[in-house]
């Protein structure tokens, strides 16, 4: 990730942090609030807090990333391209996935454990509105999708030369 092309990066663009509201000229615009984690990071990181977050904070169903996963990357690469980028799509590709393999599949299980234990049961009904054992079934498919990020990350760097 260090050795992809580096951005200014928010690192919690979910959705708790993304508003929608009207310019002086009465136009959409996004704003993003909490900038407590920016910071530089790999070109694409930013989609794994828009996409993993999402799913790991139930605002889409985990079972449906890839969904999710293809609409936002499509958007994420057209507004590279009207800011005037016009490197590799791979690229923009690998940050993302490695990104999320890294953090939905080797991090944030720490979070699903503490979230998903009998002491945190009153914490996962107000939160989630589950039990702490419906919480981490209606969570663990996120782990199979940071899987295939992860394969899908290793075929990029044998494509891009990388490993």
């Amino acid at each position: 990730l260090d050795g992809l092309p580096q951005v200014f990066s928010h690192f919690d663009s979910q959705r708790r942090n993304l508003f929608i509201r009207q310019n002086m000229a009465q136009q959409d615009e996004l704003v993003l609030v909490d900038w407590a984690q920016c910071g530089l990071g790999s070109l694409g990181s930013e989609l794994n807090w828009l996409v993993g977050m999402s799913g790991g904070l139930l605002e889409w169903l985990p079972a449906e990333m890839s969904k999710l996963d293809a609409v936002a990357f499509d958007s994420y690469l057209q507004g590279l391209r009207e800011a005037g980028w016009s490197g590799e799509r791979d690229i923009v590709r690998l940050g993302y996935v490695a990104w999320l393999a890294v953090f939905m599949g080797c991090i944030f299980p720490g979070f699903t454990a503490i979230w998903c234990s009998p002491e945190n049961r009153l914490n996962a009904l107000h939160t989630f509105g589950l039990s702490e054992e419906e919480l981490f079934w209606k969570i663990l498919p996120i782990l199979n999708y940071s899987l295939d990020c992860a394969d899908e990350a290793r075929q990029l760097m044998t494509k891009l030369g990388l490993l």
